[in-house]
């Protein structure tokens, strides 16, 4: 070996010595000791997040917290003011879903186009407004005048039954606001003579019924029309279709006229929605989903992280176990899809006859949770039994993309000894239980972590 060589090596190792004695000196000057924690691949069901199924089919397709229910006027109110809601609970399962702790995302719809004639508004209805029979390369179906006023009246009543029935709780989290146009997304096919969608000042009073109908959801817009409530979010149904995603994405970044009415300006830009709003949305029917999850799952990630997705469905992956690859892409996307907190390391340090804990948490995915959560320690006792619980000063909901951010609190000395666990979950205050996976590689006992004694 070289003298240069054999220099540069006596340089690397003096370097560790020198480190390492630094990190014991620190340590025992200021009473420090840290712990890192390593994340986890595992694919997590959390609250709010992931694929969504559909409420009315209990096979549970893929594991999901969330399912779709899907209401029709016709559905909705058969007769003037009788209102089939415990006929739509149970053919859609509410009581399973409830106690099973899932949540819902709702769409009100008054126009799904089919392959047979048909309407999806109330015949007693449909005999006092105005609207048009149609056949047309979407199917065939009838779409009301939107614009008609004593359609915008009993609309009104509608939205304040569901709300009723629905809204008391948070059972229902996210609404999309369909209402408009062909299965709720705010367009209809007017070369077919069918009425336009109405301009910004009666599209509103479509929206307002919704804000006071469901105070505990969050709502959600096809595009972020200037009517676009205050928190209110944003949902693609052609996911995976990459220009439409980026049609979309476009308009969350610039806005944009509105070609249904013609109006300049009528969509604006939203920069960052997800930031405090959710997006959500399904799959296209426009591309094979073998395609999707398969040879294009790269292209169908990056959109899906591109628009910072915290749901999908209800058109979801039929998972095939006969097929590996589109299998493992089905779950693995859950990894990419809606929050993912962690800790990434925890630091003890004297203060007084105490110990000042230091937690960080951080959060690996592209959206945060949009409801109210609390990070908090936990004592527990050689049997499992919580002593103590301390309530972490984070907001859960302005950390995502890799954003960390770390919190204290202090801890009787007595409580990191050998005889006592220290354990870490995110809770509902309400509740007051956890009920959030974190992602992080570490002994788990239900949705609580342990942190010491580490892994």
């Amino acid at each position: 070996m070289s003298d240069k060589r054999a220099g540069r090596y006596l340089v690397i190792i003096l370097t560790i010595i020198i480190l390492g004695a630094s990190i014991v000196l620190w340590r025992f000057l200021t009473g420090t000791d840290v712990i890192h924690y390593n994340d986890s691949d595992e694919i997590l069901i959390n609250p709010y997040i992931g694929y969504v199924v559909c409420a009315d089919d209990d096979r549970n397709i893929v594991d999901s917290s969330l399912v779709y229910i899907d209401i029709t006027w016709a559905e909705l109110e058969p007769y003037e003011g009788v209102y089939a809601l415990d006929e739509i609970a149970k053919a859609n399962h509410i009581a399973k879903w409830k106690e099973e702790g899932r949540h819902a995302v709702l769409r009100f719809v008054c126009d799904i186009p089919g392959k047979e004639p048909h309407r999806d508004m109330p015949d007693w209805l449909t005999g006092k407004i105005s609207g048009t029979d149609y056949d047309m390369t979407y199917g065939r179906g009838y779409s009301p005048d939107y614009n008609d006023e004593v359609l915008i009246e009993y609309h009104a009543k509608a939205i304040k039954a569901l709300g009723d029935y629905f809204g008391a709780d948070d059972f229902v989290s996210y609404v999309e606001l369909g209402s408009l146009g062909h299965w709720g997304e705010w367009h209809v096919y007017y070369p077919a003579g069918i009425s336009r969608i109405p301009l910004i000042d009666i599209r509103r009073l479509y929206v307002e019924p919704y804000l006071e109908a469901f105070p505990h959801a969050r709502l959600l817009m096809r595009r972020p029309f200037a009517e676009l409530p205050e928190a209110a979010g944003v949902y693609n149904d052609m996911t995976g279709a990459e220009e439409d995603t980026l049609v979309f994405l476009d308009w969350i970044e610039h806005g944009g006229d509105y070609d249904q009415t013609g109006e300049r300006s009528a969509i604006l830009p939203r920069p960052e929605i997800w930031k405090k709003a959710p997006v959500g949305g399904e799959f296209t029917s426009s591309i094979p989903m073998s395609e999707m999850l398969g040879s294009k799952y790269e292209r169908t990630l990056r959109l899906i992280e591109d628009s910072h997705m915290s749901f999908i469905g209800p058109k979801v992956p039929e998972v095939n176990e006969d097929d590996a690859a589109y299998a493992n892409n089905a779950y693995d996307l859950l990894n990419h899809v809606g929050y993912r907190y962690a800790i990434s390391h925890l630091s003890i340090a004297k203060h007084g006859k105490n110990r000042k804990v230091s937690v960080t948490v951080k959060n690996t995915a592209s959206a945060p949770i949009y409801w109210e959560r609390e990070l908090c320690l936990y004592v527990t006792d050689a049997g499992g039994n919580i002593i103590e619980k301390y309530p972490l000063d984070v907001d859960l909901t302005h950390l995502c993309g890799g954003e960390e951010t770390t919190c204290h609190t202090v801890l009787s000395e007595e409580y990191l000894t050998e005889d006592y666990e220290l354990w870490v979950g995110i809770e509902d205050p309400q509740a007051e239980l956890p009920d959030v996976y974190l992602a992080m590689d570490a002994p788990r006992n239900g949705y609580l972590s342990r942190l010491i004694p580490s892994p």
